[in-house]
């Protein structure tokens, strides 16, 4: 049984004993959502496009907000794009929890699932639910909900949080939450059962517009190399229907690229907080990390550096005198831009008519890009003797992608 969100199969095929084939079928209905926001108006895709995921409905929201300020020429104010990113953090600090706790510490300790592991660890299982449950009050306070975020929209936000609101998840977040999360970082780090076999794959990142660690910007990174994102996409990548699943697949030259934590990880460690660089190399947790467990391990780093960015945000907030600019100009009729959601690179691709309403729209989520690269890791069991063992190690390869297949499946299967 698969331990990730939403409907999807392992399906090993065996002959005489022996492995012979390994997919990976996602099996969520398809909910077509780049047909449902054709003709309808900009500004109501971001709010649309959120309800796409539960867990990552900022980063829909955002980077689908950011492609249509791109192409009407809006320029948002500093600190409400501050705010913006702050609740974007959030999200990150929210969705690594849960794929930490409940996902890859009950398979890298062998325990049989999250109350398990809870009986074993009640101290550390105790700390992650505390941040996670910060995490949920800090998308609130800046969102509106902690999840499906109701404030960002094209030229600012639809409301500022207040100013009191803000001061508490500061104080908790310095007095109690930091502290809580540095010891679940630890613990994590001082792991000794995750793999360390060589996993290869191409590394796509966000090339990000501040020249930061990974968040948002209009071009991608691959192994070094920059693209536009739109070319990149459009041009480079192959999209491609397979047999038996739901979900489209993405590869370049016939091969898989993985897109998440352990990509920024390993092409952006020096611009993560220092704090958190430390604690990587006190344990020997440097990059490159060239396992596909040790997401984990960029996940739990990833998670400390949100929380001190946003000591920092919350710290120094201020309400925003405006929340919000009108379009002043109408400069292209592409809007394109990517953004890196939890599980990796989420990019969105609209054209506009005359009346500003959708003509066509494309939507490459994280874990479609990496099903192929999963597919491809899973021939190491190719030829091995079946067993319980085989099935279990296919299983806990197939969470270390923490891949959300409710997102995998909103795209059209069929051209």
């Amino acid at each position: 049984m698969l331990r990730v969100e939403g409907e999807g199969e392992v399906v090993i095929e065996v002959e005489n004993s022996l492995v012979k084939r390994v997919r990976f079928k996602v099996v969520e209905a398809p909910r077509f959502f780049n047909y449902i926001v054709r003709n309808l108006h900009y500004s109501q895709i971001p709010d649309l496009v959120s309800r796409i995921c539960g867990f990552c409905g900022v980063s829909y929201v955002l980077v689908a907000t950011k492609a249509f300020e791109r192409c009407l020429g809006l320029n948002v104010p500093e600190d409400v794009e501050a705010l913006r990113t702050a609740l974007h953090l959030a999200e990150r600090v929210k969705s690594h929890v849960l794929h930490v706790l409940f996902m890859s510490l009950p398979d890298i300790t062998r325990a049989k699932n999250i109350g398990v592991l809870a009986s074993r660890n009640p101290k550390i299982v105790n700390y992650g639910l505390k941040v996670l449950q910060w995490a949920r009050d800090a998308m609130t306070v800046l969102g509106g909900r902690f999840h499906n975020a109701v404030t960002i929209r094209p030229g600012g936000v639809y409301f500022t949080p207040v100013e009191d609101e803000v001061r508490k998840l500061s104080e908790v977040l310095a007095r109690e939450i930091l502290p809580l999360a540095s010891e679940f970082t630890k613990f994590v780090l001082s792991l000794k059962s995750i793999p360390d076999e060589v996993h290869k794959y191409s590394l796509v990142t966000v090339n990000d517009a501040k020249n930061d660690y990974p968040h948002l910007g209009t071009g991608v990174c691959m192994n070094g190399d920059v693209y536009d994102a739109v070319k990149f996409y459009e041009e480079l990548v192959k999209e491609e229907v397979v047999p038996d699943s739901t979900s489209l697949q993405y590869s370049i030259n016939g091969k898989g690229f993985l897109v998440g934590p352990l990509a920024r990880y390993n092409t952006s460690f020096s611009k993560l907080v220092g704090e958190a660089q430390d604690l990587a190399k006190i344990y020997s947790w440097t990059p490159p990390l060239k396992n596909i467990h040790q997401g984990v391990i960029a996940r739990v780093l990833e998670l400390l550096d949100a929380l001190l960015r946003l000591k920092e945000f919350l710290s120094n907030y201020r309400k925003p005198l405006n929340q919000y600019v009108e379009p002043v100009a109408y400069v292209d009729d592409v809007c394109a831009f990517v953004v890196e959601a939890p599980r990796g690179v989420l990019y969105h691709y609209y054209e506009l008519d005359d009346n500003l309403k959708v003509k066509k729209a494309r939507i490459v989520t994280p874990t479609a890009q990496n099903i192929a690269t999963a597919q491809e890791l899973a021939k190491a069991l190719i030829n091995r003797p079946y067993s319980e063992a085989v099935v279990e190690e296919a299983n806990r390869l197939i969470t270390a992608f923490d891949p959300c297949l409710s997102c995998a499946v909103h795209v059209e299967v069929l051209r």
